[in-house]
């Protein structure tokens, strides 16, 4: 079995939902599930294969449906190394730069020598804690019963919400395991350092990241006698023997033992305590093919750990870090590791003397104010576009596409004669071309419904705008929105000219997405 590295730069905050949020603020996770990727993963394997009925596809069945292929957890990455939750035995006596204690091998003396302690939480590296940074955005809550339309929808009672995401410019690293051929199939599905679109509100300001891979490696790791310290680095689920949710001990050790285990003991502390130390959650996901949650389960939490003697520990060792252990483990769930942190692993940078605040920090907040302005004159201005005809939902989707993933105007006009390209070729399909005649259909009718699609007013057809796509002119012409950033001082660093070509981004995929939305009129 191999694992494929894959890294994730933070491009815009990405909220991926937590439960504990409360009811006017939505809480993220401090990582990126293994679903979060799957999904993302699937979505492009159906885009790029053209697949309508997905549940007949074997190999997307094989990839995604089964436990063949696993998407593991993107955790915070410091020297190019995935951070692990820290195991939940390590404590951290209540006083700055405490003294930290392992209660599996070293744990605080009994009696009136125990300090007050608390438990060690966050990511480590091995040599150090680690944290995920967080950004929180305020919202207005829109009137949506007298303003139907969410873009210019008005905030007249007063109401606001915040949303919490993982904060822009960090890395986050995981692994997806899987035969080798197959994880260069899904290495191919996306070019170099992709933005890819992940978690809440992602075709508004939030989810973007940038994509990249490392080397295809050999899973596996080595045991030592017949004792381990056996550490979940994600939420496990398992059942009891009536394939019910469970998170007893009793159960656990028969998953262990289905695993390969038998003789299982827990091993006993200094003070005499037995080395289990975990905790439960309830989990619940949402479905958004189904529109609604899956069910819930307990599960034990990442950095639930257990100190255990046993036979058949190698074999148990090799099976579980390639498959995981209990379910849905292609989604993430079921990592386990045996790999030990020391209590040098959580040295803290002790603090800094106060230090007057640089310059150039005002001056950025004050750029990026500008910018979310800009971006939701954007969106108004967008909202406001009116077409002579409403574009196939398939070449609509495309178009949006094409904008999301532009960083430049070139890059636009390329990706519409690339589709150009395509077009001709389906005259003549490629033996064994699993795609559809619909879709053959569809992308010969591309540019030809782009011709037809003209604006209101001026009449010009939106082939002849993004084939020759030049942000700045247009923005000059029909849009005010440059005479905006125009009279903020030189000193600020406003490029113009990336300003324009976001503009032009934000403004044509709202018109579009308007476009998708709105019903054919009879």
């Amino acid at each position: 079995m191999k694992k494929l590295t894959y890294t994730l730069e933070i491009q815009s905050p990405v909220v991926i939902s937590d439960t504990t949020g409360g009811q006017n603020h939505i809480k993220s996770m401090n990582y990126i599930p293994g679903s979060t990727i799957l999904g993302v993963f699937a979505g492009k394997f159906i885009a790029k294969n053209h697949i309508r009925d997905v549940h007949k596809d074997s190999d997307f069945n094989r990839l995604f449906l089964s436990n063949s292929v696993r998407f593991l957890n993107a955790n915070i990455e410091n020297n190019d190394k995935r951070a692990i939750t820290i195991p939940s035995y390590f404590e951290q006596l209540k006083q700055e730069f405490g003294e930290v204690f392992d209660n599996f091998e070293k744990p605080q003396p009994e009696g009136i020598e125990r300090q007050s302690a608390k438990a060690v939480s966050g990511f480590s590296d091995g040599k150090q804690k680690l944290s995920v940074k967080k950004e929180v955005a305020f919202h207005t809550v829109r009137n949506t019963e007298k303003h139907p339309n969410r873009i210019t929808g008005k905030s007249e009672d007063g109401g606001i919400f915040t949303y919490e995401g993982i904060a822009t410019g960090q890395v986050m690293k995981g692994e997806i395991i899987g035969n080798e051929s197959d994880l260069n199939s899904l290495k191919s599905l996306f070019s170099d350092c992709e933005i890819v679109h992940l978690g809440r509100s992602k075709t508004a300001q939030y989810g973007e990241a940038e994509l990249s891979f490392g080397n295809i490696e050999t899973v596996g790791e080595k045991s030592e006698g017949n004792t381990i310290t056996l550490q979940f680095r994600s939420l496990v689920l398992i059942t009891n023997e009536f394939g019910f949710p469970s998170t007893k001990w009793d159960d656990l050790k028969l998953e262990l033992e289905k695993n390969g285990l038998s003789d299982i003991e827990l091993k006993e502390n200094a003070n005499g305590w037995k080395s289990a130390s975990a905790k439960s959650i309830s989990v619940e996901n949402y479905n958004r093919k189904w529109g609604a949650k899956k069910p819930s389960h307990h599960a034990f939490t990442a950095g639930s750990a257990f100190k255990i003697s046993a036979k058949g520990i190698d074999e148990f060792v090799k099976n579980v870090s390639e498959n995981g252990i209990g379910l849905r483990t292609n989604e993430g769930f079921g990592e386990v590791s045996i790999e030990t942190l020391s209590t040098n692993s959580f040295k803290q940078q002790k603090s800094q003397s106060y230090k007057k605040p640089n310059s150039d920090t005002p001056v950025g907040l004050f750029t990026q104010i500008i910018k979310n302005e800009v971006l939701k004159l954007a969106e108004m201005e967008g909202a406001k576009v009116s077409f002579n005809k409403k574009l196939l939902n398939s070449v609509n989707g495309q178009l949006i596409d094409v904008l999301r993933s532009a960083d430049n105007d070139e890059q636009i006009k390329s990706e519409m004669n690339k589709r150009v390209t395509i077009r001709i070729t389906w005259d003549k399909p490629e033996v064994g071309d699993k795609r559809t005649e619909y879709d053959q259909d569809v992308l010969k009718k591309f540019a030809l419904n782009l011709k037809e699609c003209k604006l209101m007013g001026s009449g010009d057809n939106l082939w002849e705008i993004f084939s020759n796509a030049d942000s700045k002119e247009y923005c000059k012409k029909n849009i005010k929105q440059s005479d905006f950033i125009k009279i903020f001082p030189k000193e600020v660093g406003i490029n113009i000219d990336q300003f324009d070509f976001e503009f032009y981004k934000k403004y044509w995929i709202t018109a579009l997405t308007k476009m998708m939305k709105k019903k054919e009129t009879k």
